[in-house]
Formats: C-alpha cells, sequence, structure tokens
C-alpha cells in the first residue's frame, strides 16, 4: 500500500485512470468530483491531465490521483503507467451506442494489460435520457454483469452518483491494498476460521458446500434504495476440478430467478412476516462446509435515532479533530468526528464532519453494518438548518464517513445565517436505517 508522509496532508495513495470517449462527461465528472461544479463548456483534452482529491476512509485520508487520458492515447502502449495505478473509471454516454461500444473495447485492452484492476464502468449523461428514444443503461449493467465490475449511471450535470461513483471505486481499492498486505503478512500462516462463522465439517466428497443468508424486514432494505447487497466470503474446495468458474469468468446466476410480483407474493411462502432466505450448494467438494448469515434491518424509534451534539466556544477551539461522546442507535455505537477547520480538500475553508463507529477494534472479523443517516448543523435562529443525507455500508476496516466540505467556515461565522450563536454550534446526527450482518444461529 502507498503510505505518505503526514506532512503531506494524507495517509494513502490511490492511482486512478479515467478512460472513455471524448464528449462522455469525464471532464465535467472530475471537475463534480474535485471542485464541486459542473464545467458546461469543457474543452477536449490534449494531454494526460492528472487531478487530485482527498476521501476520508476508515479514519485515514487517502489522497486520490485521476489521470484523464485523452481519447487518441494508445491503451496498449502505456504498461508503465498501469503498473503504478490501482483502479480505473470507465466512462460512456448512455444516450450513446459509439461510447458503450468503445468502453467494451477499452474494457478488454485493460483486461489484458492488467488483470488486477478495480474497473466501475460509469454511464454517465443519465439527465439527457427523456431526451432520447434509445439509451443504453441496461447493456451497461449486462456487461459489468458479465464481468463481475461495478456499474452505475451518473449525470455530472445534475449532480447525480458522481461522488458515490468515485468513492465506490476508491473504497475497492483500498479494501483490495488492506487485503493484500493482510495476505502478504500471513502467507506463511495456516488458515483460519472465525469463531463467529459456524462451520461444520463432514466426511464425503459428493455433499455440497451450502451457504445460507436470512434477510429482515426486507421492506426497509428496499425503501432505503439498496439495489444490490453482497454476501460476506465462503469458501468452497474443490480440489482443483474443472468448473465453470474461471479468471475471465468469476459469476454466474440467474437474472430472472423469480418474478418480484411472485417473491412478494406472501402466499407463495418466499416472504414471510417481511423476511426471506436466499441459500447456495456448491458441489464437487471434499468437505460439507455450512455458513448461514442473516440481514437484519431496523427502524430506530424517532425518538431514539438522532444524536445532538452541543459544541461551546467554538472561535476558542485549538484542536483539529474534535470526538463526540458514543451513541447507540440502531445496537451500533456511533460517533462523530469533527474537524473545526476542515481536513482534506476541505481543509481551511470548510467544516468537515464524519459518522464514525465507535471503538471498531472491539469488532468481530467480517463486521459489516448499513445506514442512512443525516448530518445537520442546527439553524439556533428558525431558518433551515444545513444536512446531508447519505448512506454507507460500514466495515471493521472502514468505519468512517461523512464529508471534507460539510460547509464553508465563512458561511458559519456569519452572524446573520444563524448557525453560531453566542458561540455555540449544534451538530446532529439523524440514523433512520440499520441493517447488520450476522451470523444466524
Amino acid at each position: 500500500m502507498a503510505d505518505c508522509s503526514r506532512e503531506d496532508g494524507h495517509d494513502h495513495l490511490v492511482n486512478l485512470l479515467l478512460i472513455g470517449d471524448s464528449g462522455v462527461g469525464k471532464s465535467s465528472l472530475v471537475s463534480r468530483f474535485t471542485r464541486g461544479k459542473f464545467r458546461t463548456n469543457p474543452k477536449p483534452n490534449t494531454t494526460n491531465d492528472v487531478v487530485a482529491r482527498h476521501v476520508y476512509l476508515d479514519g485515514k485520508i487517502i489522497k486520490v490521483q485521476i489521470l484523464d487520458f485523452t481519447e487518441n492515447c494508445n491503451y496498449g502502449d502505456i504498461s508503465t503507467t498501469l503498473l503504478n495505478t490501482n483502479g480505473a473509471l470507465l466512462v460512456y454516454d448512455v444516450t450513446s451506442l459509439s461510447t458503450f461500444e468503445s468502453a467494451e473495447k477499452r474494457y478488454r485492452e485493460l483486461e489484458t494489460a492488467n488483470g488486477e484492476f478495480e474497473v466501475v464502468l460509469i454511464g454517465n449523461k443519465s439527465d439527457r435520457i427523456n431526451e432520447c428514444v434509445d439509451n443504453f443503461i441496461e447493456p451497461g449493467k449486462a456487461f459489468a454483469d458479465r464481468k463481475s465490475i461495478f456499474f452505475i449511471e451518473t449525470s455530472a450535470k445534475d449532480n447525480r452518483n458522481v461522488e458515490k461513483a468515485f468513492v465506490e471505486v476508491v473504497r475497492r481499492v483500498f479494501q483490495k491494498l488492506i487485503k493484500n498486505d493482510a495476505m502478504d503478512a500471513d502467507a506463511h500462516a495456516s488458515p483460519a476460521i472465525s469463531s463467529e462463522a459456524r462451520m461444520s465439517s463432514y466426511s464425503g466428497r459428493n455433499e455440497p458446500a451450502h451457504y445460507m443468508l436470512k434477510i429482515e424486514y426486507f421492506s426497509l432494505l428496499v425503501e432505503a434504495g439498496t439495489n444490490k447487497f453482497e454476501s460476506d466470503v465462503f469458501e468452497a474446495n474443490a480440489e482443483g476440478k474443472r468448473t465453470r468458474f474461471h479468471e475471465k469468468m468469476m459469476k454466474w446466476g440467474f437474472s430472472k430467478l423469480i418474478s418480484h410480483d411472485s417473491f412478494t407474493n406472501t402466499g407463495n411462502g418466499f416472504l414471510f412476516h417481511d423476511s426471506c432466505v436466499f441459500g447456495v450448494e456448491i458441489f464437487a467438494v471434499p468437505k460439507y462446509a455450512a455458513i448461514d448469515q442473516c440481514l437484519s434491518m431496523m427502524k430506530p424509534p424517532v425518538v431514539t435515532n438522532t444524536h445532538t451534539w452541543t459544541i461551546e466556544k467554538f472561535s476558542e477551539l485549538n484542536e483539529s479533530v474534535l470526538y463526540s461522546d458514543y451513541f447507540k442507535i440502531g445496537k451500533v455505537k456511533w460517533k462523530l468526528v469533527f474537524y473545526p477547520k476542515g481536513t482534506g480538500e476541505g481543509k481551511g475553508k470548510c467544516l468537515s464532519i464524519f459518522l464514525q463507529v465507535h471503538n471498531s477494534v472491539l469488532l468481530p472479523d467480517g463486521w459489516r453494518a448499513y445506514t442512512k443517516f443525516k448530518i445537520r448543523i442546527k439553524n439556533q435562529c428558525g431558518d433551515a438548518d444545513r444536512e446531508i443525507e447519505a448512506d454507507n455500508w460500514f466495515y471493521k476496516s472502514t468505519t468512517a464517513y461523512g464529508f471534507p466540505c460539510f460547509m464553508q467556515l465563512t458561511e458559519v461565522g456569519d452572524p446573520q445565517k444563524g448557525f453560531l450563536l453566542d458561540d455555540v454550534l449544534i451538530v446532529e446526527a439523524d440514523i433512520s436505517v440499520v441493517g447488520l450482518l450476522k451470523n444466524h444461529n
């Protein structure tokens, strides 16, 4: 993992490529992500530009460097660049077939050059869908499914999913780097099974490997807008037997397993008391292994789902970072992390606020929690509060998520705005949905 000195203002470095045809909106996406602004008439790049921004993950500041390639770049001749790059954002215009076909071609070139890439496929300009007869969102999703890569629709113009797209690829790269570091450290250690996982072993070569996932309060998962959920990893050793899975085909399944109407019809028994169970059995393994897990969704009561933090003598604060007392909502202990003078790209100009899991070192391996939340600064003069809503998966290795540029410092200090009264600032965290993945007994 690329470690950097504190003097440079960040802990780790992630290098990304931004690839796509001219006119797909790459420069506008980068402008939105790095500057918070939409470029209305960006000029085509004639050089390979590099831009940077900081992202806050798991209490670490990650410097993200984005190399925006020109359209006429020969991807087959950039092996030196690829060796120093962790991931790629492959962009096409959802209203243009030619840009999608170009994205397919360029993915194959990247795949050949560096199979270890984390790639996110971005279908940009979703704001123009209603203006066109055809759009190419579904082909993008299908291609991403075949290649087992992440797909997301964005609109740089409407600022839709731009932050999520960049942060997602950074998160995936960062988690892979952490995992690779751990694998290197444990290269000579014996494999271990977490004591939390319910594993059973039996003799016999024809038994299946079994995994079961139970989802409690399925309607809350839908209400939260979660489009996809990935289970934990489970192992099934086939002793080198040839299967349909290989390095170029990492995923098999059914795009139309059951209709939504049949699934939600309680008379069919798939969804019972707002709970459902999914499972998989893998044959041709030497021993039987079973792992059962449960994703339990919950909506904390309104009277208990908000934590209020009063920060006094704001103008006299000398600390670079403050931590709130921990508070428990949805069976998880949380705390707020507050940078009064900002951090990352907000340093010196914005308040930075993050939601963080408290005492994450005590969490079991494999711990995961989904949260939908709002962070707000109260207006103490009766005008509108300043708040931002987000949703995020928290892991033991990635326990914080928030906003480096929550609010301009000049706006906070303006007495006419009403956010700072008698040198007191009031910060709130409102957690509306929590989902916990746990082992199911």
